[in-house]
């Protein structure tokens, strides 16, 4: 087989290939969906009025077909009809949306008529700032009101309508034989054509005028009705308005208003102007398609489900232009996308065409400028060539119209077969990993993070947080990777005492890089994706409170007092939110940063405690493994007593996580458990460590599928907002359009999204790098043959005396001189002693790994449960047969160049610059 075959069959190879297939195919649907197949209805304003079906059964989620429809509450429909007039004019089908539009508007208004003499009566109702709702009875649309009305006279050029519903027809049909009676369906042609007349010539001073013709479940009808209710004169006469209102004309497209005018107070002024161009009359067939029999008992009049359904159909019509099109994007019916301001696009290009422009450009290694030095090179183009396809495909999917969108829909049966099928993937892909690991090893915290976001993204995707029953069980996934991240650091920075510049960098740039690039991007706000802000917040807790007084971590009173003095100031800060305004306040004066003290509290106080959780069982393991919590220097895991203890634990996790599931299934609100949750939220916590860990088989076995999935778990959770989700996580994203395609939709969408979210993820941790600096700092480790040590034999004799001097007489201090040596008064730690120090993790089953972030630490070397001795483990690590000379604890290996050590705060130095200014010149978005 050629050369060229075998690499497209190599696993690798498909990685990138599948991924490419899929969003190219995806790609050419889009193009013809939007350019063959829909080129006549680009903003879904027809699809709106024309087309949808009920996604529940209970009738409360209404889909159109191919967008997004936004539900309207109280305060956004007085915002939208402030001071205007909304006239509803028909019969009792007219009259019944009129008060579910009303009620929406002003939930105190009523439903129905007071009684039942007054059915035949005009009506009118305020709501909120000064919008009335009119409704006037008129079944054949012939009063002198309603003449009025129709041309623009009825309320003077003032106080005219901003919504005119007309409803009429079955009057027609039950008086056409009556004297003086409508006339039938001739009758109604007639009538129908003076009134669209009259709203011809009085287009200019109208409003926007619905027409609607109800449908009837016949089957229901009274034998009474049924005799002249007959559903051939039904369908004639919508029939009839589909032919007089073509529906493929430019009144289809949204209005289009100047946005902030009206936000603003002057929609009195310029409402004739605004509308460009205006729009006549309208017939939305969908009213009738949205009829269900189980939701009639007459067959005529509906339940307020169907009300409301078709009250906020018109709402989107007429409101979902009005508001400025900014994040975030959850109205897509009937709705122009805005075009990026050119800081926007400006960054969009860079970040699409850099990786290009790098492959293109080759090798530019013997650049010798300073600032050219600096510049990305050739051998990161693959990066920046795989964040940039995803930041183009994000952008793409939700800021144009080139994919459709639809909305969430949550069942039970779905959530529970999806979540079954994720947790079946995670069982059957396990894998035993090394002998005796040690608690919360690697391979068990990415696993544990990676069942953990399946459950979030399955949760997201089906729209199960207005459930009271699941939010909690969520809640507290989301509380275990905080904990994570409190244990992982403190085990980190404990074992290294690297409290390097360069290693927080990493960390926070591995976090951030690609959360900032889509921020800018999508023209999104940062506490958007809040998740990286509060793991960003919490590692600079972490790190501070570790670095201040590090030359005494060994104490662990000292570290506990540390600890609870922190745990109290973070949260004494967040108790007083005048004090977090005060600090946004000024990063908005300075940077244009405009973050909300309220909410930014609400996060970081609903997790503040499991944090320090992790923090302590992390200095406890370490307590427990290493003997210093005993007097006699004994392990505690090595007491005769442990199992009893084990045991005993054991049985405490299991009544905790029986109790919890109790404590949240009772809780009524998630306002109730949002209360609760910084404390209880502890218990399932740790009670999943101990079972997680309870016996060696359950620690050496892990999972293959949530472990990649945890690898990547970042990446997944800020590319769902736009690549999977949809119009900012208010929507999903439709690939494969089509009623029947949805589960098609979210097999394809799912395979790109996790693909595209590993590139990135492997592209992140390379660019961080490039970011940060290639070499990581960690602690040295030398290997001597005679007296000198491996690092020093290549330097002058000089400098290797003096430093081999340096070497020999800096460790006294730093190792207690009994403890430590077993010989009173030695200054010179052993070799077993020194391979502890230079262990990594409390756990003994990885030679080169990565702590929760995804940076790269340093070697693991563990004596305790070792079969080699500590001087052939660091030898063979080295690929050295050499004896280990003594270590310094120095924070940075002594041959690290001087230009590598300044070019971390020229490179951050110029990234803050960068983005300030960004945020200074980036416009200010309409409505802001």
């Amino acid at each position: 087989m050629p050369p060229k075959a075998t690499r497209l069959l190599h696993l690798d190879a498909w990685k990138s290939y599948f991924p490419a297939a899929i969003l190219l195919v995806a790609v050419l649907g889009g193009l013809l969906r939007s350019f063959v197949f829909e080129w006549n209805d680009p903003y879904h304003c027809y699809s709106l009025i024309t087309r949808g079906r009920w996604l529940d059964a209970d009738f409360t989620n209404w889909q159109p077909e191919n967008c997004i429809m936004h539900t309207y509450m109280p305060h956004e429909i007085q915002q939208c009809l402030r001071s205007k007039r909304v006239i509803f004019i028909g019969d009792s089908t007219a009259r019944q949306l009129f008060y579910s539009m009303a009620h929406l508007a002003d939930p105190t208004l009523p439903v129905s008529p007071p009684s039942s003499f007054e059915k035949h009566s005009d009506v009118s109702l305020p709501a909120g700032t000064g919008t009335w709702f009119d409704f006037f009875w008129d079944p054949f649309l012939n009063s002198t009101k309603t003449n009025k009305v129709l041309k623009g006279t009825g309320y003077g050029g003032k106080d005219r309508p901003a919504l005119l519903v007309l409803g009429s027809g079955l009057w027609y049909l039950r008086h056409k034989d009556e004297e003086g009676g409508g006339g039938g369906i001739a009758g109604w042609e007639g009538r129908m054509e003076q009134t669209l007349e009259q709203i011809k010539t009085s287009m200019p001073v109208l409003a926007d005028e619905i027409f609607a013709v109800i449908n009837p479940t016949f089957s229901k009808l009274s034998p009474e009705r049924a005799e002249f209710i007959q559903k051939a004169d039904i369908d004639a006469m919508n029939m009839d308005l589909i032919l007089r209102i073509s529906p493929f004309t430019s009144v289809y497209d949204p209005p289009v208003f100047p946005h902030g005018s009206e936000l603003q107070g002057s929609m009195n002024s310029s409402f004739e102007s605004a509308r460009v161009p205006p729009i006549p009359a309208l017939f939305p067939s969908v009213l009738n398609k949205m009829l269900h029999s189980s939701q009639t008992l007459d067959g005529l009049h509906y339940s307020s489900l169907v009300m409301r359904s078709q009250s906020q159909i018109l709402l989107n019509l007429r409101c979902n232009e009005h508001f400025p099109n900014r994040f975030p994007f959850d109205k897509t019916c009937c709705s122009r996308y805005p075009q990026a301001n050119w800081i926007q696009a400006l960054v969009v290009v860079c970040v699409i065409f850099l990786g290009p422009l790098l492959w293109v450009g080759g090798n530019n290694e013997n650049r010798v400028h300073w600032a050219l030095r600096m510049a990305p090179s050739s051998k990161h183009s693959r990066s920046f060539i795989a964040l940039g396809v995803a930041v183009a495909f994000c952008y793409t999917a939700d800021r144009t119209g080139l994919w459709t969108k639809e909305q969430k829909q949550f069942d039970w049966t779905i959530f529970g077969v999806l979540c079954f099928l994720g947790m079946a993937a995670c069982v059957i892909s396990g894998k035993k990993g090394p002998t005796h690991p040690g608690l919360l090893h690697r391979a068990q915290t990415d696993e544990w993070k990676g069942w953990m976001q399946i459950i979030v993204l399955i949760y997201h995707y089906m729209d199960a947080s207005k459930l009271t029953s699941v939010y909690p069980i969520v809640r507290t996934l989301v509380a275990s990777y905080l904990f994570m991240t409190g244990y992982g650091h403190t085990t980190f920075h404990l074992k290294t005492a690297n409290y390097s510049p360069l290693r927080a960098a990493q960390v926070l740039v591995r976090l951030n890089l690609l959360t900032i690039t889509l921020t800018y991007v999508m023209d999104t706000n940062y506490m958007f994706y809040y998740f990286t802000p509060l793991v960003s917040f919490w590692y600079i807790v972490v790190y501070l409170t570790l670095f201040i007084g590090s030359f005494r971590n060994d104490h662990t009173l000292f570290l506990a007092g540390k600890i609870f003095a922190s745990f109290i100031f973070v949260r004494f800060i967040h108790s007083q939110i005048w004090i977090i305004e005060g600090v946004f306040r000024l990063l908005n004066t300075l940077a244009n940063v405009n973050w909300t003290a309220e909410e930014w509290a609400f996060r970081v106080k609903l997790d503040s405690l499991i944090v320090y959780v992790g923090m302590l069982v992390s200095i406890t393991s370490k307590v427990a493994n290493s003997g210093t919590g005993s007097s006699q220097g004994r392990r505690l895991i090595d007491h005769p007593r442990w199992p009893w203890v084990l045991c005993g634990s054991l049985g405490v996790c299991i009544l905790g996580i029986a109790w919890f599931i109790l404590f949240e299934t009772s809780t009524k609100s998630k306002h109730t458990y949002n209360v609760w949750h910084p404390y209880v939220s502890v218990i399932p916590v740790l009670a999943y460590v101990g079972l997680r860990n309870a016996t060696p088989v359950l620690r050496e076995t892990s999972s293959r599928v949530a472990e990649w999935i945890g690898k990547i778990s970042l990446e997944l959770y800020v590319l769902q907002s736009h690549i999977w989700l949809a119009s900012d996580t208010k929507g999903i994203l439709v690939l494969v359009p089509g009623p029947s395609s949805r589960t098609i939709n979210f097999v394809v969408s799912t395979i790109g999204f996790v693909c595209i979210s590993h590139a990135v993820a492997k592209a992140t941790k390379e660019l961080t790098k490039l970011i940060c600096g290639e070499e990581e700092i960690e602690l040295p480790t030398t290997i001597s043959t005679a007296n000198t040590p491996i690092m020093l034999r290549n330097l002058p004799s000089p400098v290797t005396e003096s430093t081999s001097v340096f070497l020999n007489t800096s460790v006294a201090p730093v190792f207690s001189t009994e403890r430590d040596t077993g010989h009173p008064g030695s200054s010179e730690p052993t070799v077993e002693n020194t391979a502890s120090i230079l262990t990594v993790a409390y756990d003994n089953d990885r030679t080169k790994d990565e702590t929760d972030d995804g940076v790269d630490t340093t070697v693991r070397l563990d004596k305790e449960e070792s079969s080699l001795t500590s001087r052939e483990v660091a030898g063979n690590e080295l690929g050295e047969s050499q004896q280990l000379a003594p270590i310094t604890p120095f924070r940075k290996p002594l041959h690290e160049p001087q230009e590598k050590s300044t070019s971390l705060p020229i490179r951050l130095t110029m990234c803050i610059g960068v983005l300030w200014i960004l945020n200074i010149v980036w416009p200010v978005s309409s409505g802001e």
